[in-house]
C-alpha cells in the first residue's frame, strides 16, 4: 500500500503550502514572500501535487484516491474468509441467506 496520499495531504496541511497551491491552481499572483514560496512549490513537488514546473498535475488527486482504494466485501461475503464462514451475521436474515 503506497503513502503517497499522506505525502499530498501532509503538504496541504501547512497553511503556507495551501495558499501557494491555491494560487497556483486559481491562477492568481502570489501573496507569499519569496522565500516561503520558494521552499512551498519544492514541498508541493515533492509531494506529487506540482510537475517540475510548477503546474498543478491534474490527475494528482483521482490517481491517489485510485491507486489505494479498498476491496470492500458485500452482501454474504462479508462473513466468509475465502469458502469458509468466519462469522455469523446478527440479523436473521443475512444469516438465512449465509446459509443458503
Amino acid at each position: 500500500m503506497s503513502n503517497r496520499w499522506r505525502r499530498a495531504v501532509a503538504a496541504l496541511a501547512n497553511p503556507v503550502r495551501r495558499r501557494v497551491y491555491a494560487e497556483i491552481v486559481a491562477g492568481v499572483p502570489s501573496t507569499v514572500a519569496d522565500a516561503r514560496r520558494e521552499r512551498s512549490l519544492f514541498e508541493l513537488r515533492e509531494a506529487g501535487l506540482l510537475d517540475g514546473h510548477n503546474r498543478v498535475i491534474e490527475t494528482v488527486f483521482a490517481d491517489l484516491l485510485a491507486e489505494d482504494a479498498p476491496f470492500v466485501k458485500t452482501g454474504v461475503e462479508r462473513f466468509l474468509d475465502g469458502e469458509r464462514i468466519a462469522e455469523y451475521p446478527s440479523r436473521p436474515s443475512e444469516r438465512l441467506k449465509l446459509l443458503e
